[in-house]
């Protein structure tokens, strides 16, 4: 699928797009720049997994066969993330909303996580929230997982995440 190289012009455009809005955040047109940053986070995370999932598979492939080892660099990209952990007993959700108050966001825990682990918190998030500095940026998002919403959240930059996409960009060798 991703052999054919467009790939690479679709992540450029998203990251792109993801500056361009991240940078919006707080105009008259709020709403819509937190779509468009959900938008790019969400396409821009479904092509990456892919590129991590072809990277295991020709990992898998090589090994064995007994061939020489490309360097898979994809697969070696961590993010840094803030944790913060659920502190509500009785472990209410609904569905892309997020209840501040349900987690612990005074003692928020620096930790990075492999890209692929990022990209299914993203994929298949069931809580979400765009976070904002101050009135005039977009900063990231606290998203989460069906299966990690009940333990804690994670708050994913935009910065780190347009980082990550160009490390993808010029170390992707599939």
């Amino acid at each position: 699928m991703l052999l054919d190289g467009y790939w690479k012009r679709d992540l450029i455009k998203f990251m792109r797009q993801l500056i361009f809005w991240s940078r919006r955040g707080g105009s008259i047109m709020q709403k819509y720049a937190e779509h468009r940053i959900n938008r790019y986070l969400l396409f821009s995370a479904a092509i990456i997994r892919k590129i991590v999932e072809d990277e295991e598979d020709a990992k898998k492939i090589i090994k064995k066969h007994q061939m020489h080892m490309p360097p898979l660099l994809v697969l070696k990209i961590n993010i840094p993330v803030t944790r913060y952990q659920h502190m509500d007993e009785d472990k209410f959700f609904v569905n892309s909303r997020v209840f501040l108050d349900d987690y612990d966001l005074k003692n928020g825990r620096a930790d990075t996580i492999p890209l692929m682990q990022v990209c299914n918190q993203i994929i298949h998030s069931y809580t979400w929230a765009v976070v904002h500095y101050g009135k005039r940026r977009i900063h990231g998002v606290l998203v989460a997982s069906d299966r990690e919403k009940e333990k804690d959240i994670i708050l994913l930059t935009v910065s780190d995440w347009i980082r990550s996409i160009q490390k993808v960009i010029e170390d992707a060798n599939i």
